[in-house]
């Protein structure tokens, strides 16, 4: 469930750089492009766009692939199941912190044994 998560928050990254910096960054070059013998630098900037948003529709549909293969439907589905286990699994990571900072050694049973001979 962790490999699958993080696959998501990669992709998810992904998308957004190109959303909020790659598409507009492009844009705004298409935008500075003016005079009559610049249309071959318009349209290869033009196609540039249009291959950054069919990359970003594709990577969209990725998520759901990624989620399905998990044996999801959907992301959101996902994200629940994640949310509601990330307790369980917070607490078994400190049970096994607290585990390793003993040393391994379970002191409950120390003291029992102790105790049975003490008397």
């Amino acid at each position: 469930m962790q490999d699958t998560k993080e696959k998501l928050e990669k992709q998810i990254t992904a998308i957004r750089n190109l959303e909020q910096y790659e598409i507009p960054q492009l844009r705004e070059e298409l935008e500075g492009i003016k005079g009559v013998y610049r249309g071959k630098e318009r349209k290869f900037l033009e196609s540039r766009i249009a291959n950054a948003q069919e990359r970003l529709s594709s990577m969209k549909a990725y998520l759901n692939t990624i989620v399905n293969n998990s044996g999801h439907k959907s992301v959101q589905g996902f994200m629940r199941v994640y949310k509601s286990a990330g307790g369980e699994v917070l607490a078994y990571q400190n049970a096994m912190e607290q585990y390793r900072t003993r040393g391994g050694r379970n002191h409950r049973r120390k003291k029992v044994f102790r105790n049975s001979y003490a008397a």
